[in-house]
């Protein structure tokens, strides 16, 4: 029978601390004995239901946060823990940002009011006026400090300020390069910036260490706010070594990212605050979608106001009540169809992967029944879920809307090869015995392999692209969108939800979830922050006693 002192020797308890600190940041004792009790379950199986499972989560958590550091928030007496590394490794960022915001002097006033003037004309240009606001975050960008962020709005022109800091520098012999979290984010910045080279977040530290962006580049890193505090930290204390200019981009009110942490939300507030270091400039106007009622109504989501938000969507009749989750996929889908028949182009957005899973079951089913879809075959499909890769199949046709979970090769019509970026989306135009036709987004047509270089069949990346979860759905924009709510949602879930469209959104809404119109406009108004040790209430000796853990692991670690 497993004992203590057997559970305490594998030291399964503290590596569950470690990663929950990954995770959360910060977390309670509770926190901390419940994660406790399921990793012991998980662990020792039947043998588990042996010891007294409480007893034994609560001994290890008190013993475990007995020596952790400790915080409290807004006076509240619960306290939370968090592990010597989190708080060396928050206080690292912090410090860096500081130092960044302050260093540097900026590009001449004559070169900044140059470019002002030349993004004024380039959005004259496009029929559309430019604000205030966009000119003056312009020439923050452009002024003094290594490390600026650009926060604003889904949809409010921050890709357009980037494209003009971007042609500036480049205008001036600096080399500029585009990073994001996921491969389609990065592609996109990249894109539209100028055809820059771009590396995804998770490879950027090591790119960086290695030379492949030279010192004293700029580095424009959009959907910053989907980054945890452990990677940007090394992506800050990277750039900060090679006197590399950061730019951050992004919305700290959207989906936050799944690690540790949102800093860019604490980095704004800081450098407002801060005295001495350049002020950021938050953009407030919503030019994405072209009705103005919709961008008052996304402006209010932004803001908080939910009740307001959804007050217009139900004055227009775009909110529908369903009886249940079936009812919800199934309205989604009428309407998903109708969009299609009109030919825009369209996405139904749900709470979650199962969500859209069993979304894109139904939207296939409808589309087939209406002879959307033409004869196909099956393919070999691989997906990667938590680092382990899942194989199935996948019945493909002509017409069948695909959404790439992973990088694929593929050629262009003259034959020259490339890579689509996972992430994008793409409509499938032909199947033959070698390869499957599709066209991607903008209306470039690919050919991709079904074979690999051996002869045999290739297990591709693709899965259905009819539905996708909000998290994923962040930085997409379609003509119209369909948020089915089958599931709990937040306020960062609502905005990204009502945001994705340019001419219209629906929103189809579960009564298992919520019953009325007054819970929905509660749940879209209530704000989940991440844990940030910056929130808490702590003081500047609280961190000596972790200076041997800074130097033992922060350091090596980070590269300061």
């Amino acid at each position: 029978m497993r004992t203590l002192a057997d559970i305490e020797s594998n030291t399964i308890a503290s590596r569950l601390v470690n990663r929950l600190a990954e995770e959360l940041t910060l977390f309670t004792r509770d926190e901390l004995q419940m994660a406790i009790k399921k990793k012991l379950m998980a662990e020792f199986g039947s043998a588990a239901v042996s010891l007294p499972l409480d007893a034994t989560a609560r001994q290890l958590a008190d013993t475990l946060t007995a020596n952790l550091p400790r915080f409290t928030r807004n006076g509240s007496a619960t306290p939370y823990f968090t592990t010597p590394e989190m708080v060396t490794t928050e206080r690292h960022y912090f410090e860096t940002v500081r130092r960044m915001a302050t260093s540097g002097g900026g590009l001449p006033a004559h070169q900044i009011e140059n470019s002002a003037h030349a993004f004024k004309k380039q959005c004259e240009d496009r029929g559309r006026s430019c604000d205030a606001t966009q000119i003056a975050a312009l020439r923050y960008l452009l002024g003094p400090g290594e490390l600026k962020i650009l926060v604003g709005p889904p949809g409010g022109g921050k890709s357009d300020i980037l494209r003009a800091v971007a042609q500036t520098h480049i205008e001036h012999g600096r080399k500029v390069f585009a990073t994001a979290p996921t491969d389609k984010a990065t592609e996109s910045l990249a894109a539209a910036v100028g055809d820059i080279t771009g590396f995804r977040s998770d490879r950027l530290a090591d790119a960086i260490a290695r030379g492949e962006i030279p010192d004293r580049s700029v580095l424009l890193f959009d959907e910053a706010g989907m980054e945890g505090t452990l990677r940007l930290t090394e992506i800050v204390t990277q750039a900060d070594v090679h006197g590399i200019t950061l730019i951050m981009a992004g919305d700290p009110k959207q989906i936050p990212a799944p690690r540790a942490g949102e800093p860019l939300r604490p980095t704004l507030d800081l450098l407002s605050k801060e005295p001495g270091i350049p002020k950021p400039v938050v953009l407030t106007n919503i030019y994405r979608q072209r009705h103005p009622g919709d961008q008052s109504a996304v402006r209010a989501a932004w803001m908080g106001q939910g009740d307001k938000s959804i007050q217009y969507f139900d004055d227009h009749d775009e909110l529908s009540f369903c009886v249940d989750n079936a009812r919800t996929y199934a309205a989604s889908a009428e309407v998903y169809c109708r969009n299609r028949q009109d030919g825009a182009s369209s996405l139904v957005l749900t709470v979650d992967k199962d969500s859209a899973a069993e979304a894109n079951r139904v939207i296939r089913t409808a589309l087939i029944e209406r002879g959307a879809i033409g004869e196909g075959r099956t393919l070999r499909s691989v997906e990667v879920v938590n680092g382990q890769e899942r194989h199935g199949e996948l019945a493909v046709a002509p017409g069948e809307c695909l959404i790439l979970t992973g990088e694929i090769e593929a050629t262009k019509p003259g034959g020259r090869e490339t890579r689509l970026p996972a992430g994008i989306s793409a409509t499938v135009k032909s199947i033959t015995a070698n390869n499957l036709e599709v066209e991607t987004e903008g209306g470039k047509r690919r050919l991709i392999p079904l074979s690999g270089k051996d002869g045999r069949s290739a297990a591709l990346p693709v899965s259905y692209g009819y539905a996708l979860d909000l998290k994923s759905a962040q930085g997409m924009k379609v003509e119209r969108a369909v948020l089915a709510v089958t599931g709990p949602v937040d306020a960062a879930h609502y905005l990204v939800g009502v945001s994705r469209h340019t001419e219209q959104v629906s929103l189809m809404v579960s009564r298992q979830t919520y019953d009325s119109r007054d819970a929905l406009a509660k749940a879209a108004s209530r704000r989940q922050d991440k844990r940030m040790i910056y929130d808490f209430d702590w003081s500047p000796d609280q961190f000596s006693s972790f200076e041997t853990e800074r130097n033992d692991s922060i350091a090596p670690r980070f590269g300061g």
